[in-house]
């Protein structure tokens, strides 16, 4: 499968944030670790099993 790259530029990156804070658009996230649990969250990552962002809290 080829490679998809992709480009972001801040005007994109702030019309999600808009979309976002006016709730039309939704994060779902899969779970939250804490930073000293970082091995595990790329395991969870790994699995293949995961559904949504995985969150990691500093």
């Amino acid at each position: 499968m080829p490679a998809l790259l992709v480009q972001s530029s801040a005007k994109d990156m702030n019309t999600l944030k808009g979309l976002l804070e006016a709730g039309i658009l939704k994060a779902h996230v899969s779970k939250t670790f804490l930073f000293t649990e970082m091995a595990n969250a790329h395991l969870e990552l790994e699995s293949g099993r995961t559904v949504g962002k995985e969150v990691v809290t500093i």
